[in-house]
């Protein structure tokens, strides 16, 4: 029976997992033989293998609202900053009409009053039998129609003078592209907000390792930029196409619920859980090569004697 201590150097940061096969004919090291050396208990456990990641917190697309109006006009006062932190309903900007839009506004109005009257005139011509059915028919379609076009006007603000634009969810304002007393035209962007808590975590991976790759994968990661913030995740998905920049592949994570959130913009260092493998546990630089493959030493009877081994797996982390 194997003694379960071997001669080694002990490595502090690198393990690797071992399965053991006695070398028939092996001998102990002559007994004349005298080196320093330090043993350690051999344990059986599980390995896991992991990888290296680094990457970014960046905004998802799915929560970003860019803010605009369906009208043009002018920009009265702008409440926030970029960068800001916002609550559900907070002032934002004021918007104020151009005149063309209040004016068309009135207009349409009166043309609402205007085909009211002519359907009232038609429908008593049409009770003295001096109005044809056509005739009342075209003055309903008339009234529908203008009050259509005011109820379209309406909705966009055009009976407002001025409108306070507030923030529709809670987050931040990503960016601002408008100053106190610019003109817009209808559809132009003036606010861009990010929704609190939507946020993705990309890392990138050398392409070769996209085998060991899973979804569901655990992932632990920390910021440079807030050395307090660790969060746990799994792979959310793997990119199917490498980034034509960085030339690596995209992981998406998804991180626990719980994990203190992250600003968008920093980076990130993560370890991705790969697999985990069975067998016996020791130091990297216990396992030695020559020309008959792996192996190590272990103690039997006071002599150390060399056990070939195959290794089966591997991890850098500390």
């Amino acid at each position: 029976m194997i003694n379960r201590q071997f001669l080694v150097g002990i490595s502090r940061f690198t393990w690797v997992v071992v399965s053991l096969t006695m070398l028939a004919g092996t001998q102990a090291l002559a007994d004349a033989a005298s080196v320093f050396v330090k043993t350690t208990t051999l344990q059986r456990g599980v390995l896991t293998e992991s990888l290296r990641a680094y990457g970014s917190v960046v905004a998802s697309p799915a929560a970003v609202r860019n803010l605009s109006a369906t009208r043009a006009g002018e920009i009265g006062a702008v409440e926030v900053l970029a960068g800001a932190e916002v609550i559900k309903g907070q002032a934002l900007l004021e918007f104020r009409n151009d005149p063309a839009v209040t004016a068309a506004h009135s207009q349409a109005a009166s043309a609402v009053g205007l085909a009211r009257a002519d359907l009232q005139r038609t429908e008593g011509l049409f009770a003295l039998k001096l109005a044809t059915e056509s005739q009342l028919a075209a003055a309903k379609k008339a009234l529908a129609d203008a009050r259509g076009n005011l109820a379209a006007l309406a909705s966009a603000g055009g009976g407002r003078r001025s409108e306070v634009m507030r923030a529709p969810f809670a987050g931040t304002v990503s960016s601002i592209a408008v100053q106190s007393g610019d003109r817009v035209q209808a559809g132009a962007p003036m606010l861009q907000l990010q929704q609190a808590g939507a946020t993705r975590i990309v890392l990138g991976v050398a392409p070769e390792h996209a085998a060991q790759l899973k979804a569901g994968g655990v992932v632990s990661m920390q910021s440079a930029g807030q050395p307090g913030a660790r969060l746990q995740g799994r792979v959310g998905m793997v990119h199917g196409a490498v980034d034509p920049q960085t030339r690596l592949l995209g992981v998406e994570v998804v991180a626990d619920r719980g994990s203190r959130a992250l600003v968008i913009g920093t980076s990130v260092s993560a370890v991705i859980a790969t697999a985990a493998v069975d067998g016996w546990i020791v130091p990297r630089s216990a396992v030695l090569r020559d020309d008959d493959g792996a192996h190590v030493f272990v103690v039997r009877a006071s002599h150390a004697q060399r056990i070939a081994v195959r290794i089966v797996g591997e991890t850098t982390a500390h």
